[in-house]
């Protein structure tokens, strides 16, 4: 269950996700790998992050 206090860090987690995302499609248009890799693995943990607060 979501507390109250959590909130605030998913809406930052959210959209921290968001603008990797977007940071993501670019690199892959740009066929950058190197930071299509990084951004990759910034969405992920971003993805983890959440789904632990939403779990605790």
């Amino acid at each position: 269950m979501v507390k109250e206090g959590d909130i605030q860090i998913l809406n930052q987690l959210v959209r921290t996700l968001e603008s990797a995302f977007v940071r993501l499609k670019e690199a892959y248009g740009k066929e950058d790998s190197e930071t299509f890799n990084k951004m990759k693995r910034e969405v992920i943990l971003t993805q983890r992050r959440i789904l632990g607060l939403i779990e605790r």
